[in-house]
């Protein structure tokens, strides 16, 4: 919002806002996981056994997100967020053209993050693959909204950037499955033995699709450079 020169910080609004989509994440690791899960069953039943724990710990989830949803106060986000519409329709956002100084320095910023990011991807580390990830789906959210304003970021461009997530994704998916497995055969939830094949071909999977990423991180994305509509 500064960078597209509002006063106004959007620090407490995005705080509140990640504090209850927070509250979900682990619901959404166990549905992830489920879906996974599935596509594997085929061809190694014993997972089945982790499919059911999958399943009561979703349903055990949902039940405790009840209590806490209801807990939650809408209404201090729902203020914060009506004052920044109310900022950006005065200002005429929609449409005014932003300054191109104003947007490079938010692009280079994004951009920078993501050329780090992807320097520090190892085919063994998941997490700087993780990070890489959420560095360029920032990137991508900025240079949607940005669109407008920059002819230079194409929808090709973005859904190159969607696809680079969705592959990350598949890596992290893997990994935290394999995690969770590990946790659920350490605790006795399920047998070890019996799911040793398909951690063994999970982990196998992972290697693979860490070293596609790897070699893929190596292509650079596009470099989109700011241009005001209507200059010459």
């Amino acid at each position: 919002m500064r960078g597209l020169g509002f006063e106004a910080s959007t620090a407490r609004p995005r705080k509140l806002l990640k504090k209850r989509l927070k509250a979900f994440n682990t619901l959404r690791d166990l549905q992830v996981q489920r879906l996974l899960v599935k596509t594997w069953i085929s061809r190694f039943p014993a997972a089945h056994s982790f499919a059911i724990l999958l399943k009561h710990r979703e349903q055990s989830t949902v039940h405790e997100l009840r209590a806490r949803i209801a807990s939650l106060r809408a209404r201090p986000v729902t203020r914060r967020l009506r004052k920044l519409s109310a900022q950006i329709a005065a200002a005429g956002v929609a449409k005014a053209p932003a300054p191109a100084l104003t947007l490079a320095p938010l692009l280079d910023s994004a951009i920078a993050r993501l050329v780090v990011a992807r320097g520090k991807v190892r085919a063994r580390s998941p997490e700087t693959i993780h990070q890489t990830r959420v560095a360029l789906k920032r990137l991508r959210y900025l240079c949607e909204i940005l669109q407008p304003w920059l002819p230079v970021i194409t929808s090709e461009e973005l859904e190159r950037m969607r696809q680079g997530q969705v592959r990350m994704g598949e890596v992290q998916d893997i990994a935290v499955l394999l995690a969770a497995i590990q946790h659920a055969t350490t605790e006795g939830a399920v047998p070890k033995a019996e799911l040793a094949p398909w951690c063994a071909a999970l982990r196998r999977r992972l290697t693979l699709s860490s070293g596609r990423v790897t070699k893929a991180a190596a292509v650079s994305f596009a470099r989109t450079q700011p241009v005001q509509q209507g200059a010459d």
